[in-house]
């Protein structure tokens, strides 16, 4: 499963991650089923390792990339109608 206790090596290089959810609540489930029963648990393991399942899964995590790189880039595009040169305009200034 995925470690979900890493962290960034600073502030400045950290982009939202859109699967940190679904991937908690999968790990969540998976440590709950294994306590309840083992069986189980490495039934989950072994259906998530299929090939068809992390093609899925791949296909899921370009898109959701592909799809957050162009909300961040719009929105550094709509900034700069507002910020033209970077900083943050004083309260009351109109171009």
């Amino acid at each position: 499963m995925v470690d979900l206790r890493t962290k960034s090596i600073s502030k400045r290089h950290t982009q939202p991650d859109w699967l940190t959810t679904p991937e908690a609540i999968g790990t969540f489930i998976y440590e709950t089923v294994n306590a309840v029963s083992p069986k189980a648990a490495e039934f989950l393991k072994a259906t998530y390792q299929e090939q068809r399942v992390l093609e899925v899964r791949r296909f899921v995590i370009s898109t959701v990339q592909t799809t957050a790189d162009l909300i961040y880039e719009t929105y550094k595009k709509m900034r700069s109608f507002w910020e033209p040169d970077g900083r943050v305009l004083p309260a009351g200034f109109y171009l």
